[in-house]
């Protein structure tokens, strides 16, 4: 690619972003600030925490950013005092153990998707 076409991409993902980022402050009242920081942590590849009583959107604003994306994948989870590693991260894969390998089965879980929610992390 030549650096007109990099300028040119860049520029479509940022209306892209911009859209995506106006599309869901029309649906989500008062949750601006809340949609902005997804976008900015979307782009960076960090993570977010978001902290507050239940019915305020949380599971919404992260199920409508990821079907926003195309192609990407939510892995959501419920947490509790009883939840074990393996339902997040996966069992460990059988046939590996056979061979002396510890090797998890990441299908359907967090290690096989691009955006994660963990709720209720503490119970």
């Amino acid at each position: 690619m030549n650096r007109q076409q990099i300028e040119q991409a860049a520029a479509s993902i940022s209306q892209r972003l911009n859209t995506m980022g106006v599309e869901m402050k029309q649906m989500f009242f008062e949750r601006d600030e809340v949609i902005d920081d997804l976008i900015r942590a979307l782009v960076a590849q960090h993570h977010v925490l978001l902290l507050g009583p239940p019915g305020t959107a949380k599971t919404m604003l992260a199920k409508e950013l990821t079907s926003r994306i195309t192609g990407a994948r939510l892995f959501s989870w419920l947490m509790n005092r009883s939840s074990d590693v393996s339902e997040i991260l996966g069992p460990y894969s059988v046939k590996s153990m056979e061979r002396d390998k510890f090797r998890r089965v990441l299908d359907g879980k967090i290690g096989d998707c691009e955006i994660c929610y963990l709720d209720e992390i503490n119970p």
